[in-house]
């Protein structure tokens, strides 16, 4: 559906980030850029990990990947209050073979 937000619950976040660590090691990340106003703030980041478990149904293919993303944060009293993230998921997927460019 056009304009959908696709939330998650704690539970599914903590999922989320289990899955990613079974799947990858040697992470490194980097923040590119980060701008803060207001109670908001932006970071483009780059992720570079090997992907040493399964992940999405992938043998473990022990390649060095990268992928980067920009995630814009919102604060209230001292927390995060609300997170938007958008990653490139088709340089990861491209780069762990999951799907071919023509």
């Amino acid at each position: 559906m056009a304009g959908s937000v696709s939330q998650k619950s704690l539970k599914q976040w903590e999922k989320l980030v289990d899955d990613y660590h079974n799947s990858f090691s040697n992470s490194k990340v980097r923040i590119l850029n980060q701008i803060a106003e207001a109670n908001f703030v932006a970071t483009r980041w780059e992720f570079t990990a090997t992907q040493t478990g399964e992940y999405m149904g992938l043998a473990p293919t022990n390649k060095r990947v990268t992928w980067t993303g920009v995630e814009i944060d919102r604060f209230a009293q001292d927390k995060i209050a609300e997170s938007w993230v958008d990653w490139d998921k088709y340089r990861l997927f491209h780069e762990l073979g999951l799907i071919k460019s023509n």
